[in-house]
């Protein structure tokens, strides 16, 4: 995807973790605190309505192992060359209030004392604007907002001519929608508001916040834009269990990352490869199986780090379209669906860059299995991640596909876990079986403490079973 930076949310990491990061270049913002003396209240149901409960998690301990915990935190990873800045909180709301700030300058005290490097503070920007002066020029190294507004960003500057700014937190490229998920029709709009439970519509909710409105692509052309602001965090890198906004019962897990669950890439991944790195790419969406869609517009969207991209729709041009440097970057076409192929073709300096093609995929006819190596240290320990991919005759992935997939295992290896980064799936990690979503499906392998072959069975009903080989040693 390209990303440099990684903010530990919101509380320490493993130090495997920072060695890893210290290894692969990765800058660190390395975070502490998601309280301090005030316990935060999280939104819930009861009874059909909104409310909010208080959770006691850290803040109910702070006053007495905030300042050790910190030494602690400080002293065991400032060797680390990966962590760039040191964060003392997330969305403290106590930073408006002077108890907060007198907090905060004992909490800085202690990091300056032991270090050389900035501290920084997530700050919420939504309601609470830009930070007061005595609060931000006593306490941060570095003004720290999460999901700030670029008028946010253009005040705080006023006031503060001089400072550093990062954005700390910020939704990221097309946040809410699980991978794949594309609600074109009626039908799928009412199923999806139906499962909301903190917003009347969820759809018209998202829309809002996707491609076309304030999305984690706007956030990061405000970066662009303002040579004062550092860069921007994301939230999430990765999809997780809870925190399952819009929707209610039976999601259980988030929707907000550019990566789900799984690891599987979402369109969004590909927004951040065309903004951060140089290898020539192209990306369009949606898929091709638009199924109930014929002869209805469609918007295709395309991604890329070229100069220009072209579509065609089964083989006739539907013309180039620019990146726009100075905003945001990604292009569109309104064209009539009909089942068929899209082909995407960017150009750099007037020559072909990268291409990309979807095809309408027939029925299911094979499971294709892809892992990264397949060989596993006999340490109980290992493990090997095998990707499953519902194709058809020719080779095309079936981005609808559902089937249900089965595992068996033969050799010194267990089933760890498996799924599919369907949020509303209620189906067990714990299995040998999953079904697909979209078209994919996951297995995590585990070695055991045995040296010898393994082999991996594949299946689903009415499929050619496939087979995959692995050695333990």
């Amino acid at each position: 995807m390209g990303c440099n930076a990684v903010r530990t949310a919101h509380n320490p990491f493993s130090e495997e973790f920072l060695n890893v990061c210290d290894s692969m270049g990765f800058l660190v913002m390395n975070e502490m605190f998601d309280e301090w003396e005030k316990v935060k209240e999280p939104a819930t149901t009861q009874n059909g309505k909104k409310i909010r409960i208080p959770v006691d998690f850290y803040a109910n301990i702070f006053h007495k192992w905030a300042d050790k915990d910190l030494t602690d935190f400080v002293m065991r990873d400032r060797n680390h060359p990966s962590v760039i800045m040191w964060s003392i909180g997330n969305e403290i709301d106590q930073m408006r209030k002077p108890a907060g700030e007198i907090i905060g300058k004992r909490l800085a005290k202690i990091v300056h004392q032991l270090d050389y490097r900035p501290i920084t503070n997530g700050v919420h920007g939504y309601g609470w604007g830009v930070w007061p002066d005595s609060a931000a020029a006593a306490v941060n190294d570095i003004y720290g907002y999460n999901y700030i507004k670029n008028d946010g960003l253009d005040k705080e500057r006023q006031l503060h001519p001089n400072t550093k700014t990062i954005i700390t937190e910020h939704e990221s490229a097309q946040s809410f929608y699980p991978r794949g998920t594309y609600l074109y029709d009626d039908a799928k709009k009412a199923w999806w508001d139906k499962l909301a439970y903190e917003y009347n519509e969820a759809f018209e909710w998202v829309e809002k916040r996707d491609i076309r409105g304030e999305s984690g692509m706007n956030a990061w052309k405000w970066v662009k834009e303002r040579p004062h602001v550092m860069g921007m965090f994301i939230w999430t890198g990765w999809d997780y269990l809870g925190e399952v906004i819009p929707f209610g019962w039976p999601a259980r897990s988030s929707s907000f990352a550019p990566i789900d669950l799984c690891g599987f890439p979402k369109d969004g991944y590909y927004f951040y490869q065309s903004q951060w790195t140089d290898k020539p790419m192209v990306h369009i969406f949606p898929h091709w199986n638009l199924d109930g869609m014929e002869g209805k517009k469609v918007t295709v969207y395309a991604f890329t780090n070229g100069e220009e991209v072209e579509l065609f729709q089964d083989g006739k041009s539907l013309g180039k379209k620019t990146n726009n440097c100075q905003g945001v970057e990604y292009q569109s076409w309104d064209l009539i669906y009909k089942p068929g192929e899209l082909k995407a073709v960017s150009y750099k300096n007037g020559k072909i860059h990268a291409q990309k093609t979807v095809r309408t995929a027939g029925e299911p006819a094979k499971i294709q299995v892809n892992c990264r190596r397949n060989s596993m240290k006999a340490n109980a320990q290992d493990l090997i991640y095998v990707e499953c991919t519902i194709i058809d005759k020719d080779g095309n992935e079936v981005p609808t596909a559902d089937n249900m997939i089965e595992f068996e295992m033969l050799g010194p290896a267990t089933i760890a876990g498996v799924g599919n980064s369907n949020n509303m799936s209620l189906e067990s990690f714990k299995s040998n079986q999953h079904s697909a979503f979209n078209g994919k499906c996951l297995a995590i392998i585990q070695s055991t403490r045995i040296s010898g072959d393994i082999s991996l069975i594949v299946k689903s009903s009415g499929l050619p079973s496939t087979t995959i080989h692995f050695h333990s040693k």
